[in-house]
């Protein structure tokens, strides 16, 4: 847990950095100028280092923005890809009717053939149309009791929907930073452009003194 002296420390520290820097430049500065002497810049030319670092620092900025924001819809689609699209809200199984009926023919048969053991011997024909005929009807009855009839309802999923919109929002967000970094890429080109035409000596001149 950072305490109050620990933020102090970090200031103080950040301060002294800056300072350190700061000084760099201005001797680097006085460097120059004084092996090349101090040459008068032209407004034009402060202008145009001014823009150019301004619009780097921009670009610098939307560039790390855009890194944020591919890593934000990356993770999105992760969670889109285990979060399905619909669920089931209600499911309704129906006993197939058919079994209703199968359920009674096989008593039926089952007290027919009771009734037959009684007259005739097990092995004798009509006892085994009897039988034959329970078979089959049990048959049927285990394959419509496998046929059931199932409605599902599914409802949108909350989860789901609010994922495609925060993934919407960040990919138009992402478009728009696109079109700014273009614009600022272009913005560079053309002032490193025209500094090109000045001695390199010149244009580090114009950045120190701009830092400064």
């Amino acid at each position: 847990k950072k305490t109050a002296q620990d933020t102090q420390d970090f200031v103080r520290q950040q301060r002294a950095q800056v300072e350190t820097q700061l000084k760099q430049k201005e001797d680097k500065l006085s460097d120059l100028q004084a092996h090349y002497g101090a040459p008068e810049l032209t407004t034009e030319t402060k202008d145009r280092v001014v823009r150019l670092s301004d619009a780097q620092a921009e670009k610098t900025k939307a560039d790390n923005e855009v890194l944020g924001l591919n890593a934000q819809v990356r993770l999105i689609e992760q969670q889109l890809r285990s979060a399905p699209e619909k669920l089931v809200s209600e499911e309704t199984i129906t006993q197939n009717p058919n079994v209703s009926k199968l359920q009674q023919d096989v008593i039926e048969l089952e007290q027919k053939r009771a009734e037959a053991v009684k007259e005739f011997q097990p092995d004798q024909p009509e006892v085994q149309a009897i039988e034959a005929q329970l078979r089959e009807a049990r048959e049927r009855m285990k394959r419509e009791v496998q046929r059931v009839t199932a409605q599902t309802v599914h409802s949108v999923n909350p989860l789901h929907q609010d994922l495609e919109k925060q993934r919407t929002l960040l990919l138009a967000q992402k478009l728009h930073t696109d079109a700014r970094r273009r614009g600022l890429a272009s913005i560079i080109n053309a002032e490193q452009a025209q500094l090109r035409k000045l001695p390199s000596r010149i244009i580090q001149m114009a950045r120190l003194e701009a830092d400064i």
